[in-house]
This record gives C-alpha cells, structure tokens and sequence, in this order.
C-alpha cells in the first residue's frame, strides 16, 4: 500500500492506493472510510480488495479538516 496525495478542489486530499499483484489493467474501487474517519480498518479493507484482483484508491475525506472533502 501507498500512501499518496490527489488534487480535490483547492487543496489536496491524502489517502492511499492498493495495486494488485501482476499486470494490469485492473478493475478500481474507491473505499469510502465511515464517520470516524481514515483508521486502520481502511487500510486493511483496501488491501483485501486488492488481493483479489482490484486496484484501490481509499482516500481520506477528513484530511483537510472535519467537514468530508
């Protein structure tokens, strides 16, 4: 797993990025955390998906503040 920043509006988010084992291209899924926030549990979640073939992008909604971004 990756950690990376992507552009959103006027600012950038964080999150991270699962990539499959093997040559692409790959089906992508986007794992949305709960109202909690960006914890482990995501990141466990997107390798998992990863593992079976998906490549995933699980960005963290709160990285600018509180309000989802």
């Amino acid at each position: 797993m990756t950690s990376v920043r992507f552009p959103s509006g006027d600012t950038d988010l964080e999150g991270c990025l699962a990539v499959p084992a093997g040559a692409g291209p790959w089906p992508g899924i986007v794992v949305v955390h709960d109202v909690f926030g960006f914890r482990g549990d995501v990141r466990d979640q997107a390798d998992r998906i990863a593992a079976e073939g998906y490549f995933v992008l699980a960005p963290s909604l709160y990285s600018r503040g509180r309000k989802p971004g």
